[in-house]
């Protein structure tokens, strides 16, 4: 009874930030992965795997490029129409360098190759750029050792996104970069086609839903996973580093 009342009062205090539940595409919080294992599915090359950072229940995804390249890549079920949105954790360690490596893609497999579509990346001034039609323009500065949020909404009837980081809306009405043979469906983390680099970066929470409202809950392997405010467990609930917001 007890959580009951928590489970319908941490809902009721969700509702009124996240709106209607969306149908989730993918989500991955990489909590019931063993820390040291790479996530099932994923292609990666490089130094890649679960850590359990920031703690032991609230892992990530931990990637290290010395350069010869890191990074992975995983295909989800194929976006043709309408808008669906792309949201995620990420936090770099001081010392990185080297520039124009992915953050986060989202691409299409049947497009222009090896890159198409959205495309975010970190850029050697340590903040990050984001691809416009072709055109790389300067995004904002990125504070190692901080836990930071990016949000793609992704409009596929226009060929255009906006773009919002740390709650603030950075570009709206951005082009599809290249071709993307009409349809997203593959996301690639970090740099996963060369090396020439030198970084140490962590994803968390990565979900991507339809529409532009953030879903309540996740339904992830056949199992329940609260995610309103990027909520996993209380403590995780008061941490403002891994809330969103909707836009």
């Amino acid at each position: 009874m007890r959580w009951t009342a928590y489970l319908l009062l941490a809902l009721g205090a969700a509702l009124p930030l996240y709106g209607q539940n969306n149908e989730v595409i993918f989500y991955e919080g990489f909590d019931d992965i063993p820390a040291g294992k790479i996530p099932e599915g994923w292609l990666s090359v490089g130094k890649l795997e679960v850590a359990s950072f920031p703690s032991s229940t609230d892992k990530s995804l931990h990637i290290i490029d010395q350069g010869s390249g890191s990074g992975a890549k995983l295909n989800f079920d194929a976006q043709k129409k309408g808008v669906f949105s792309v949201e995620y954790s990420f936090l770099r360690k001081k010392g990185s360098s080297g520039g124009d490596v992915e953050i986060l893609y989202i691409i299409g497999s049947h497009g222009d190759q090896p890159f198409n579509g959205v495309c975010v990346a970190m850029h050697p001034g340590g903040g990050f750029t984001y691809n416009d039609g072709g055109a790389w323009k300067e995004g904002e500065q990125i504070k190692d050792e901080e836990w930071h949020t990016f949000k793609y909404v992704i409009n596929m009837d226009k060929n255009k996104w906006d773009l919002i980081y740390d709650d603030k809306e950075v570009a709206t009405g951005v082009k599809f970069r290249g071709n993307i043979g009409d349809q997203l469906d593959t996301i690639i983390v970090s740099n996963y086609v060369d090396g020439g680099t030198n970084f140490e970066i962590y994803f968390n929470d990565i979900i991507i839903y339809s529409g532009t409202k953030r879903p309540i809950a996740v339904e992830a392997k056949d199992k329940l996973a609260t995610t309103w405010g990027l909520i996993k467990n209380p403590a995780t609930a008061a941490s403002a580093q891994h809330g969103f917001r909707d836009f």
